[in-house]
């Protein structure tokens, strides 16, 4: 299987063609706009985390 040589081994190739890792790896030039998007869903998100609590009680 994988170990963690062969993952940073990985990442560095992936660095190397311009892509980051933000929710998955994304091009460099893309990773602005999808920090945004993830930005602007997190009061949603939250609010759905918290109705989740509420129904496990």
């Amino acid at each position: 299987m994988w170990d963690m040589k062969d993952y940073k081994a990985i990442k560095r190739l992936l660095e190397r063609l311009g892509f980051v890792h933000v929710a998955g790896w994304v091009r460099k030039e893309d990773a602005p706009v999808i920090r945004r998007k993830i930005e602007k869903t997190r009061p949603q998100v939250e609010a759905l985390r918290e109705w989740g609590e509420d129904q496990d009680r």
